[in-house]
Order: C-alpha cells, then structure tokens, then sequence
C-alpha cells in the first residue's frame, strides 16, 4: 500500500489525500537493577530500632555507570513508652512515638539521557521525515526527597478513643521541570525538561477513631485531619516573563516562594465604565492593551491566590448499628485552596458554533452596570479579539474559594440472620443501599445503588 503519494479524491474533485497508514513499529527497553536490606531490631520491648538502604539503577539516566544509580537509605527508631516502669496512666494504656528520616528516589520513564528520535509519516513535500522527541541529557539524575516524620500513637482504655498523630516535613532535590533554553540551539518551543528545582513541604496528618457507644446501639466516629503547604525553594533559569506563568493551576508554575500548583492571575481592574472592556494593568497604569498585558507582564503584576491544590483535607464518618441494621455517613472536606470559574468567551461565541456560558446574562450593558457586574460587555464581531478574551479569562476576577464540604458516601444495610436460613448454607448476607457524591442533596436517583453480598 502507498502511503506516501497523494491520491485525488473521489467525492472532492481537484483535491488529494494520503491514504491513512494504520501501521507503527515501536520498539523500547528499560532495564532497572535495585538492591536493597531492611534490618530492625528491638530492646525489652521498649525500643525499636529501624534501619533501610538500597540502590537503584536505569538506563533512562546519565551515559556514564556511575551517573545510572541513586542511594537511598533511612532509619528510623521508635519508643514504647507505655512498657516503661515509670508510666503509671491507666487511663492511657498504650503510648508510642516514632522518629523516622530518610531519602526516596523516584524517576520519570518519559525522559531518557540520549536523544531520541519520533518518525513523522510525511511533511510538505509528502516525504518522511524524523524530528528529535528527547534532546541529549547527559546530567538527568533521579529525583531525591528528604523526609523526616515524627509520630505518636496513642489508644484509652477500651480503645474508647485511639488514633495516631504525624508530622513531616519533606525537602525535594534535582526535580524534574520545564526549563527555558536558548532558541538558537533549535529545541522546539524553547524549553527542555531537566533536573532543574528544589522543593520544601511540610505537613501534619491525624486519625482519632472513637467507640461513642457500644451497647445494643452502636455508634462509632472516625476522624481524618490532613495539612499540607508546600513552597519552591529554588528552580534553575526561572522565567521572568510573568504571562508565561498565568494558568488555572493545572501545570506547575515555578515562582520561588509559591505553591508548586499556584493560582495565578491578571491584576483585574474592573470594566471600563464607557463600554464595559475589561481592563488591568501596564507598567503600573490602568490600560487596555491586551496584547502587552498577554505577552509582557512581569512577575510583580501577577495576584498570586494560593494553592490550586487542597491544603486542609480529611473526612468526619458515623457508623451507628442496631440489631441487624447499620447505617454509614461519611462526610468530607477540602479546604484552603482556591479555583478559576469559567465565563462568558466571546471569541468562542462567534467563531466556535456558539459557544456560550451562563454569565452572558450578567454582561455590562450600560453605563453604571461596572458597579455590580465584572463580566464584560459583548463586542461586535470586528472587535472580539481572542486576547481581550484571554486576558478577562485569566484574570483575578474570576478565582474563588475552592473550599467545601460534601455529604460524601450513605450506606444502609441489613444483615440477614444466616442461621435461620436452612435452604443454603450461607456465613453472612447482608443487603445494602448506597450513594456517593451527594452534592446537597437528599439521595438523588441517579447516584443511588443496591445490592447484596453474600458469602458461602
């Protein structure tokens, strides 16, 4: 089959066309060796301590074997203090802390330390031709984490209340990001991706489980509390061009001193009180230049709104039973982070089959509306430029808190007595009725499930 030459078309008379070619021949390895020895060791069942070290190597890094491999190693130790002579709570019968600190190694099979080339299947002159998909990286190294973590576990009598408390603190080393090059090398788009950043977080993470009652009726709590807050410490041939770095958070934006997945935004002004254009900032000064605010914004114009990830985390679940009936109430929360809503595109409204969006009815229409409206005012077809889209699009004014709870998961179920079942020999049956994800309300039709589980 011909895949190369031009065919004419029989519907469409004077034009041509490839005939598609199904065909690919790819072919990859990657070999990765790893030794690793884990040792622990205990004293009078007081203290335990803890000890790991490995090596692992791959041929996605450095041309030389010495550059191929990482160390990793940790140890750890931990104390029983509950076993020891002096501890007189009873109240309190089990009491742990731990302290461990170590290193992880992680690796990216999307990179490799030699070029590598893609085949196209044809170009302008309807030839094949190769473009280079990976460019030479003799110094990509694995990525490094320092972590230390500190914890106490804990449990009252009974286990009335039982749970556990950790704190850790994390420092990334050599990982792995965008990096502006200089275009005249020919690297596409000006960037390749390397061994370019530093990264600290820290974080805290608690579980309390509590046994409320537990009588005929039943009533059990768990809790899960997660912080979390993470900076970038350093990153090599940082851009300087602030629009560059504008997104929804969705890809890393490297600002030394900011969240790795930041919202970052326009200044936002407001609307033009005459004719309702968006307007923001230029050298300090109130403008409407879209094209110099898209393409030469510096980083001390940017509105830095925080995390686009969640910071504060966890989820509040009750299991109550009753005889043969249990019910299950999982709440969730995710809080301290932040999210850009989408608007009205007018660009996209007269060039892409109407693409609409609900703010269009909140758009300024008269003098005045600037006062209670920050959408735009709809422009005729001449003016609807997509950067004056872009602009209000990315602006300040459209981020929001990104925080919430959620009526998460509801289960209800009921557990047959499988004694008095004589047909089949059963150990449990249990019927249930589930929904998840219940966004408000009560138990929406569409998002409620039933079923039964059996074991014989």
């Amino acid at each position: 089959m011909d895949f190369v030459t031009p065919f004419s078309q029989y519907y469409y008379t004077g034009y041509t066309q490839n005939i598609y070619n199904p065909t690919s021949i790819s072919y990859l390895t990657n070999r990765y060796t790893s030794v690793y020895a884990n040792a622990s060791y205990t004293y009078d069942n007081r203290f335990i301590l803890t000890g790991s070290a490995r090596k692992d190597e791959s041929n996605l890094f450095g041309v030389n074997s010495n550059q191929k491999g990482v160390p990793l190693w940790s140890v750890g130790g931990a104390w029983n203090i509950d076993k020891e002579s002096f501890y007189k709570l009873d109240w309190l019968p089990y009491l742990k802390l731990r302290l461990t600190y170590g290193f992880n190694g992680n690796s990216s099979s999307n990179l490799t330390a030699v070029a590598s080339l893609l085949q196209v299947s044809g170009n302008a002159n309807s030839q094949p031709y190769a473009i280079v998909k990976t460019y030479p990286n003799p110094n990509l190294s694995w990525e490094k984490v320092a972590v230390t973590n500190l914890a106490i576990d804990f449990a009252t009598k009974d286990n009335r209340v039982s749970g556990s408390v950790d704190y850790y603190k994390k420092q990334g080393t050599d990982l792995i990001g965008k990096q502006p090059i200089d275009p005249t090398v020919g690297i596409q788009n000006g960037v390749i991706t390397r061994n370019v950043a530093n990264l600290v977080s820290h974080g805290v993470d608690i579980q309390l489980i509590s046994k409320n009652l537990d009588n005929l009726f039943k009533w059990q709590t768990s809790f899960l509390f997660s912080f979390n807050k993470d900076k970038l410490t350093a990153y090599q041939n940082l851009t300087g061009n602030g629009s560059s770095l504008v997104n929804s958070g969705i890809s890393v934006s490297p600002v030394i001193g900011q969240p790795v997945y930041n919202i970052i935004s326009y200044k936002w002004i407001g609307l033009d009180p005459q004719t309702g254009d968006p307007m923001g900032y230029v050298n300090g000064q109130p403008s409407k230049d879209y094209a110099t605010i898209t393409s030469k914004t510096p980083i001390s114009d940017l509105v830095f709104s925080g995390s686009a990830l969640p910071t504060y985390f966890g989820a509040l679940s009750n299991t109550f039973s009753y005889k043969q009936f249990s019910l299950y109430v999982n709440i969730t929360y995710r809080l301290g982070y932040y999210f850009r809503k989408s608007s009205i595109n007018y660009n996209g409204l007269y060039n892409s089959g109407g693409l609409g969006n609900s703010d269009f009815a909140e758009r300024w229409q008269k003098p005045g509306d600037e006062l209670h409206t920050y959408v735009p005012s709809m422009p005729s077809i001449a003016d609807a430029g997509s950067l004056r889209d872009q602009f209000y699009l990315n602006s300040s004014a459209l981020v929001g808190n990104a925080g919430n709870i959620r009526l998460q998961n509801v289960n209800l179920s009921y557990r047959f007595d499988t004694s008095k079942l004589r047909i089949i020999k059963l150990s449990d049956l249990q019927f249930y009725i589930y929904s998840n994800n219940l966004q408000g309300y009560i138990i929406p039709s569409y998002n409620l499930s039933f079923g039964i589980k059996a074991k014989f």
